[in-house]
């Protein structure tokens, strides 16, 4: 398929738009054979089919007011906005109105008030259908100091150009396009001070003063490989008390800058249960041993038990942890050590599901097909695996999986990515996440009383290009037809703008 077919994917009509997502939806634990049938097959090379008769956009995208449910408001406020276009400048143009733009094209015709207008009539006849908008997580760093930084080895720069994190206007920026396109959560990246010194105050002094801050939700990401001072490809020692006295004393850390975020910035705390989240990045490296036995893992588990213990001292509240514990592909395996560390956490992520050579080369280096069929697989091991709760809550485990686009980084192959399979991805996965895990392990009101949190990507992460911002070049995107806007078009496609901006967030499980 050349560029010029793919191209089609910058202005796709309301049929197909509709129709690759119905296809998609349909996905099922046994339906992964049939999805790769030719026209399955013509969906990857980029070619947009006709769409079943019944495609209808879910309810979070028409619900275009955000108010929770498809209505006629939101068929009145996009009739309204007919006509409007966006622009492929950093900021849309004035008077545009995101919210009606529910195809992610950068602009609001007709067909958008049709596709609300048949969503209002298919939910009024299937309310159990409705489903509140997931939750979107992007990783969020603040290595950058100075805006007169110009690309070096970078594989993704923003299409603004260079920018400091230290200033509350580039944060500003970022929050107002991370509305607009749908990402609910920044997981900052923390660190602890001593091991990195900028980091921590870059945040203090943007993301925290930003005017807008307040239409924002943020998570942490503890650095564990930088923080515990671990040499690279080494195994953290738990049986060291200084490692164990270090992990104690971060989380008393990380609980004063929860106390910041909370009452001295104007961001919001993204909580689960009331608790503020911590995202544990490479928990799946403690231990030297990896059978989950021996004094090291009862070490590991005190040493738990006193940070959460301290975390809970300074900030009123326990923390709700999600530790790295997934699969990374299909060839791994949740072994006896993951079973034990995870059973300290409240839940698991994965930092990315492009994490082997291997992995991406088997796939065919592209999200689609094969290698979409390799994420679905690594992600059933983890749902099998994860049938152990909580030792501390007794609940079953929140698994957050990763639902980022392409990966970049040196001496690793690349896995490329566009538009087109990037909403396909984001759109089947969502379903298959919900019905494989979401639904057996929550029941049924887990699909319908609370939202689904998935991660998608780094939104700044220059370094290792899995970041989603808008961007002057990204070497995993191919074709680019969006200028740019690529990614944060098809999150917007599958997820609609970020409703939560303007609502209370209230996650429980």
């Amino acid at each position: 398929m050349n560029d010029q077919s793919r191209r089609r994917a910058v202005d796709l009509t309301r049929r197909e738009f509709l129709g690759r997502g119905t296809a998609l939806a349909g996905w099922s634990a046994l339906g992964w054979g049939m999805a790769l049938g030719p026209a399955a097959e013509a969906r990857a090379a980029g070619v947009a089919p006709l769409p079943a008769p019944a495609a209808v956009l879910p309810s979070y995208v028409a619900d275009a007011t955000g108010s929770g449910m498809p209505g006629n408001s939101d068929k009145t406020l996009v009739r309204k906005l007919i006509g409007a276009r966006r622009g492929l400048e950093v900021l849309p143009r004035g008077g545009y109105d995101h919210r009606g733009d529910v195809f992610g094209r950068g602009r609001v015709g007709r067909d958008d008030v049709k596709a609300i207008q048949k969503a209002i009539n298919h939910f009024k006849g299937d309310v159990a259908a409705v489903r509140p908008r997931p939750v979107t997580v992007c990783w969020h760093y603040a290595w950058y100091g100075h805006a007169n930084r110009k690309p070096k080895q970078q594989h993704v720069w923003f299409k603004g150009g260079g920018y400091s994190s230290r200033e509350p206007e580039t944060e500003e920026l970022f929050n107002d396009l991370k509305n607009e396109f749908g990402i609910t959560v920044d997981a900052i990246s923390w660190a602890d001070p001593k091991a990195d010194k900028n980091l921590n105050e870059h945040f203090e002094l943007g993301y925290m003063q930003a005017a807008n801050g307040r239409t924002r939700y943020a998570a942490l990401l503890y650095e564990s490989l930088i923080s515990l001072r671990a040499t690279p490809g080494v195994r953290i020692d738990f049986s060291r008390k200084k490692t164990r006295n270090r992990l104690i004393d971060h989380f008393r850390s990380m609980a004063r800058t929860f106390v910041q975020l909370r009452d001295d910035s104007r961001a919001r705390v993204f909580t689960v249960d009331g608790r503020p989240v911590i995202f544990l990045y490479a928990s799946h490296t403690w231990g030297t041993n990896v059978d989950g036995t021996g004094e090291q893992y009862a070490r590991i588990d005190e040493a738990m038990e006193n940070s959460i213990n301290a975390f809970t001292k300074v900030y009123g509240k326990a923390p709700f942890i999600i530790g790295e514990e997934m699969t990374f592909a299909e060839t791994d395996r949740f072994d006896a050590g993951r079973q034990r560390r995870s059973a300290n956490f409240d839940g698991v992520f994965i930092y990315h599901h492009a994490a082997t050579h291997d992995f991406i080369i088997r796939g065919g280096q592209n999200l689609r097909g094969a290698y979409v069929d390799q994420v679905r697989e690594a992600l059933g091991h983890s749902y099998v695996a994860m049938t152990h709760k909580s030792r501390f809550t007794d609940k079953p485990m929140l698994i957050v999986p990763s639902f980022a686009g392409g990966f970049s980084k040196v001496n690793v192959p690349t896995l490329h990515c566009n538009r087109v399979d990037y909403a396909d991805f984001l759109k089947g996965m969502i379903d298959f996440h919900e019905q494989e895990y979401i639904q057996p392990a929550f029941g049924e009101q887990g699909l319908t009383e609370r939202p689904s949190i998935f991660s998608i990507g780094g939104w700044n992460e220059e370094w290792e290009g899995h970041a989603v911002m808008p961007s002057k070049f990204n070497r995993t995107l191919s074709p680019r037809t969006q200028k740019g806007f690529d990614y944060v078009m098809a999150i917007k496609q599958a997820y609609g703008w970020n409703h939560y901006a303007e609502r209370q967030l209230n996650l429980g499980v």
